[in-house]
């Protein structure tokens, strides 16, 4: 950890030294990802995230711009932000990214902004995420005709969460288990982490 952080940083050094901006997006997005995480809060992340999200705008890299503004989402999520103006942000993201054409990150938003909807307005099955957002029955078929284990697992693990929340604790652990077929794609990542806790969660629920 300590070593991949240094190169990280260093990487960091390198763009801000030669003024790269074709490379900024791409560059804050992998290190706030997938590096700086393991050492620091990711609430330290969410900041960098959307200057990398600007700075994709900015130069032209639509993609890393999407990848950036999914990253802040589920940062923001993860970080325990304030229902309300979450669930705002990823309205807003969700119109943004969807314009860029960066489809799977936009059903990454829509997804993470039905979980909030949810939340912010209980019914009788939390866990299901069906709403003008996002209709998991349309969904679920869709990644698993085009075997997208990122859909699929976050789509489960979501869903796990929410069950566990709200105590529809032999719901959380089906979903469990779904979303740990698919595990392998998110390794090594913050949803992986959270998975885990929540599927520990649910097992000692019910055993």
């Amino acid at each position: 950890i300590k070593e991949g952080y240094r190169f990280g940083e260093l990487g960091l050094r390198l763009y801000e030294k030669l003024g790269a901006k074709d490379i900024e997006a791409a560059t804050l997005v992998c290190f706030n990802m997938f590096i700086r995480p393991w050492k620091d809060p990711i609430r330290a992340t969410i900041t960098p995230l959307m200057q990398a999200h600007q700075s994709g705008l900015d130069s032209g890299d639509f993609e890393f711009a999407a990848h950036a503004a999914a990253g802040y989402c589920n940062r923001s999520f993860f970080s325990g932000s304030e229902l309300k103006p979450l669930s705002d942000d990823l309205m807003k993201f969700q119109l943004v990214v969807e314009q860029l054409g960066q489809k799977s990150d936009e059903e990454q938003i829509r997804l993470f902004h039905q979980v909030v909807l949810n939340l912010m307005e209980p019914r009788p099955m939390p866990f299901l995420l069906r709403g003008d957002t996002l209709d998991e029955e349309r969904m679920l078929p869709v990644y698993e005709r085009n075997h997208d284990a990122g859909g699929l697992f976050n789509t489960y693990f979501l869903k796990c969460f929410l069950a566990y929340t709200f105590e529809h604790n032999d719901e959380a652990l089906r979903c469990a288990r779904e979303a740990e077929i698919h595990f392998k794609i998110v390794m090594g990542t913050v949803s992986g982490v959270v998975f885990h806790f929540y599927y520990a969660l649910a097992l000692i629920k019910l055993y």
